[in-house]
């Protein structure tokens, strides 16, 4: 099943960000709830970084904060497009925003952005790893350029099963579903009990 969802947006890079900000991208929230498994990063400059310089953010807002809820370390990115495979896989609810974070120092992974018009990002000085309060952080017109795709998330529904896994094995299996008398067999191995 392909992504039901998007969070952040690639670019036409016309530009790069400062080294030792966060990056938030306002324009481009998560439009879906499920997952996100990867997220694709475009550096502009500084083809590699020095390793633990640059973090992926994913934030969510909580009333009037910015909450960090995935951070993870990128050790390798060079310059051109990137796709870092995220160590946990991070559920992602709509409006959630894709961050980043470029180091202070030795030859760091720039983020590429951008220019447009309006709000196209949030920043802040320093590596924010805790909630902070939106009123803080400074605004930009540049979008971007981090995207990831959301995935969907299946759960519940014939003890833990979902309903189209279970549809599929009974489909596949529905030769053996039936009695002579047309009695309907419900499998035990899909949770059922007699």
């Amino acid at each position: 099943m392909g992504a039901i969802g998007t969070i952040g947006q690639t670019v036409t890079p016309t530009g790069g960000s400062s080294v030792n900000y966060t990056w938030i991208d306002k324009r481009n929230p998560a439009t879906a709830k499920g997952i996100v498994k990867a997220v694709t990063i475009q550096c502009y400059a500084g083809g590699v970084n020095t390793p633990n310089n640059v973090a992926i953010k994913i934030f969510r807002v909580n009333g009037s904060n910015y909450e960090v809820i995935y951070n993870q370390i990128v050790t390798t990115m060079v310059e051109g497009t990137n796709v870092i495979t995220l160590a946990t896989p991070q559920n992602i609810l709509i409006g959630d925003l894709i961050g980043y974070y470029s180091g202070l120092s030795g030859s760091v992974a720039v983020l590429s952005y951008q220019a447009g018009t309006g709000t196209g990002h949030h920043n802040k000085v320093g590596n924010v790893t805790t909630a902070t309060a939106i009123a803080d952080w400074g605004s930009g017109t540049e979008t971007l350029g981090m995207y990831a795709q959301i995935m969907a998330t299946f759960k519940g529904g014939f003890s833990g099963f979902s309903p189209w896994i279970f549809l599929k094995d009974m489909w596949e299996r529905h030769d053996r579903l039936w009695t002579p008398d047309k009695k309907l067999i419900l499998p035990e191995d899909l949770g059922f009990s007699y």
